[in-house]
Formats: C-alpha cells, sequence, structure tokens
C-alpha cells in the first residue's frame, strides 16, 4: 500500500467516524421531532449536525484531494475505482457508503417530518387570520408585520 493509499485509508476512517456521529444527532433531532415539547433538544441536536456536516465537508475535501492524487476523480465513482484498485480499501469504503445512505435516509424523513410541522404551522396562522380578520403577525424578532393574502408555504429539505 501506497503512503497516499494509506493517508486514504486513514481519511476513510475519519468520515465513517463523523458520519456515524452525524447519524447520532440525526436520530437525537428525530426522536426530538417526534416530542415537540422538547424544543431545546432540537435546537441541540440541528448544531450537533450542523457542526458534523462542516467536519464531514472538510473530510469530503481531504479525501477527494487524495484520490486525484491517486489518480481517481474526486467522487463516488473515483472512490469505487479506488477500491477496486487497493482491495485494502474496499471494506472501508463500503462501510462509508453504506452509512452515507442511512444519513441520507433519516435526514429525508426527517425533513419531511420538518415540513408537515411547517405546514401545520401555516395552516393554524393561516386559519387564526381568517377567524380574527388581521392581516398582522409577529416576526422572529417581535415586530408586528403586514401581511398579504398570497403568503407563500415553506419547504423544508
Amino acid at each position: 500500500m501506497t503512503p497516499a493509499s494509506q493517508r486514504l485509508l486513514k481519511s476513510l476512517h475519519t468520515e465513517i467516524a463523523l458520519i456515524q456521529r452525524f447519524l447520532l444527532a440525526l436520530q437525537a433531532e428525530s426522536r426530538a421531532l417526534e416530542s415537540p415539547d422538547l424544543p431545546d433538544a432540537l435546537s441541540a441536536s440541528t448544531l450537533k449536525k450542523n457542526a458534523c456536516a462542516d467536519l464531514l465537508t472538510r473530510a469530503n475535501h481531504e479525501r477527494g484531494g487524495i484520490l486525484q492524487e491517486l489518480g481517481f476523480s474526486d467522487d463516488r465513482q473515483g472512490l469505487e475505482s479506488a477500491a477496486q484498485d487497493q482491495p485494502s480499501l474496499q471494506a472501508a469504503v463500503r462501510e462509508l457508503l453504506e452509512l452515507a445512505e442511512q444519513a441520507r435516509q433519516l435526514n429525508g424523513a426527517n425533513g419531511a417530518i420538518i415540513d408537515v410541522h411547517l405546514k401545520h404551522t401555516q395552516q393554524t396562522l393561516d386559519g387564526l387570520r381568517a377567524l380574527t380578520g388581521e392581516n398582522t403577525l409577529y416576526d422572529a424578532s417581535g415586530r408586528t408585520r403586514k401581511t398579504t393574502g398570497n403568503q407563500r408555504n415553506i419547504k423544508a429539505g
């Protein structure tokens, strides 16, 4: 195994550990979304998820640089080609791709739950506006603002 291949393997193990942390944050987010009475838990999981995402982005760039140094593209195809070329990378690549798929699915499911919550909130606000005949709302800073009849819905994910 070449020194660059060894660095790639080390990079893959780093990414695997980061994705495992990211999955834990997604699981915490999922639990918080199922228990809307825990807003602090949702905030905490979001902070952890965002921190992990930043670290994963850096690790991904590092891996991409090593792949290019080895003569492969810095995408999934390049990673799979490197694993075919270097059998010692195959287990780590397979684990990384499996964990990444789990994270993608769980993140998508959480996004769908958030989307439902946002739609419900929007419908509730629309109902309150219709009942009161008011067209003002409080924004995030606590100031009132005029609303118009054609509010657009917010979509997560």
